[in-house]
């Protein structure tokens, strides 16, 4: 089992520090195929593309940590473990332009909405740096060659339910 478990932290490490890198599609074939074939890898690459290089922002993704890694539950012929982590945002905005501070309030004000405002702090002269805590599937079969992983909120079930089990979700009490 301790294998398994250091298998699954080394190849959610991996698929982290692509993410950091923002190596985009090297990260992408870490993620579970199935969710892919849904939209196209083409599409999640030009979704990141796009959150890393929008115009007037820029944002990063770094300060990854696993929390901690559950046992590998067994479901036909697949393997499962939910992973824990934590990881910081930063977007770095132009804000040469707002002399009233009016776009950074708001841009704060946003984050916080959305992110919690303990997880929020403005860095001058440009920053806004949010911690986030998720939670995440690692899944293996026999055709893998590393540990996929898959993002769960409670708003993606629906969608991951078509080719995750309903009792995966029970065990993990999802």
């Amino acid at each position: 089992m301790k294998g398994q478990s250091q298998t699954i932290e080394s190849d959610v490490r991996t698929y982290f520090n692509l993410l950091s890198s923002q190596k985009i599609e090297e990260a992408l074939d870490m993620v579970h195929p199935q969710l892919l074939a849904m939209l196209g890898k083409e599409t999640f690459v030009a979704q990141y593309r796009q959150m890393f290089n929008t115009p007037g922002m820029s944002m990063s993704m770094d300060e990854f940590k696993i929390n901690s890694i559950s046992p590998v539950f067994n479901h036909s012929e697949h393997e499962y473990a939910l992973v824990s982590y934590a990881f910081a945002m930063t977007f770095k905005v132009d804000l040469s332009n707002d002399k009233e501070g009016q776009l950074k309030s708001l841009l704060l004000s946003n984050y916080q909405k959305q992110f919690g405002k303990e997880n929020v702090k403005f860095q001058q002269p440009d920053s806004y740096r949010i911690a986030i805590k998720r939670e995440m599937f690692a899944v293996n079969a026999k055709d893998y060659s590393t540990w996929k992983v898959l993002d769960f909120e409670e708003g993606m079930k629906v969608i991951i339910s078509t080719f995750i089990p309903e009792a995966v979700f029970t065990h993990f009490k999802k």
